[in-house]
């Protein structure tokens, strides 16, 4: 371009047509941004972090399965572009994520490309910040799993005797269909329930047939 130029190392590919239009697209936006102040240039790259977006759009660190429910972590590494329109997208994402809706249903909710969400799961995953798990079905097959006391016992104040009840009917694998209609609680609060049990890591898929 006429102030950039863009660069991008790859394995040797069948056909490298599809890099070179993204690498064209790239370029092309950079320079309608950035053209003028790179005339100008005087070496302070901070006012271009957040054009890491545009790049992700076109090169994400990866696809993200839109049929997974992505869900938060606690320990996410910070985000060294994390500014600007990319912190306010980002915020947008977080704000839709609560461990139920899939990479899809929050695509839905969003003004942004599929693409944009594309690279902004692909962000918060590569980060930390989110993992991507599998929604759960009624013939899911789960099993108590060993995890922190306490975790038990927070979620135990909080929500009563049904967080025992559920331990206690998957102390052996059983399918979330028959366990819900084992105990005599609402559905939906038990789907609640059941989900963050796996959250936390008290309930895991088995293994048995």
């Amino acid at each position: 371009g006429d102030t950039v130029l863009v660069l991008l190392v790859v394995d040797p590919v069948p056909d490298e047509t599809p890099y070179r239009e993204r690498l064209k697209r790239i370029l092309t936006k950079v320079e309608s941004e950035f053209g003028a102040r790179l005339r100008d240039f005087e070496g302070d790259i901070r006012r271009f972090r957040e054009f890491a977006l545009s790049v992700l759009v076109e090169f994400p660190y990866f696809e993200v399965d839109q049929e997974l429910v992505p869900v938060r972590t606690a320990n996410g590494r910070a985000i060294p572009f994390r500014v600007g329109n990319v912190d306010r997208a980002l915020e947008q994402v977080e704000a839709c994520i609560n461990g139920k809706r899939t990479v899809m249903e929050i695509a839905d909710l969003l003004d942004l490309s599929d693409a944009e969400v594309n690279a902004l799961f692909s962000i918060l995953v590569k980060f930390g910040h989110v993992q991507l798990k599998k929604r759960l079905t009624e013939d899911d097959l789960l099993v108590r799993a060993n995890c922190r006391r306490l975790s038990v016992e927070r979620l135990t104040a909080q929500y009563g005797r049904p967080v025992e009840d559920l331990l206690k009917e998957f102390s052996s694998a059983r399918t979330i269909r028959v366990v819900i209609d084992t105990l005599p609680y609402d559905r939906n609060a038990l789907w609640f329930l059941i989900n963050k049990l796996v959250d936390i890591g008290c309930l895991a898929p088995s293994s048995a047939d």
